[in-house]
């Protein structure tokens, strides 16, 4: 779980969010992730799939399934490397 989720979030960083996409079954049969509803994706199709990086907040295991507190700022000038 916990290697799964740190590639994941390595992509955050990297802005390949529509590779995040891609693997998400993948990831999701591999791991406990509660990703099966879909929640990540859907709210990567509102953002339009951003190309550009997240800041990330945080990360945690909480029973049993890692947690990420992230945010995708479009503003090159307001975004931040935060972790």
């Amino acid at each position: 779980q916990y290697v799964w989720d740190m590639k994941i979030i390595d992509m955050f960083r990297e802005g390949k969010m529509q590779e995040v996409v891609d693997i998400m079954p993948e990831y999701t049969e591999q791991t406990i992730a509660e990703t099966e509803a879909g929640g990540l994706i859907w709210m990567m199709a509102a953002m339009g799939v951003p190309s550009y990086p997240a800041e990330i907040y945080g990360y945690q295991s909480v029973i049993g399934t890692g947690n990420c507190i992230a945010c995708w700022d479009p503003n090159t000038n307001t975004r931040e490397l935060v972790l």
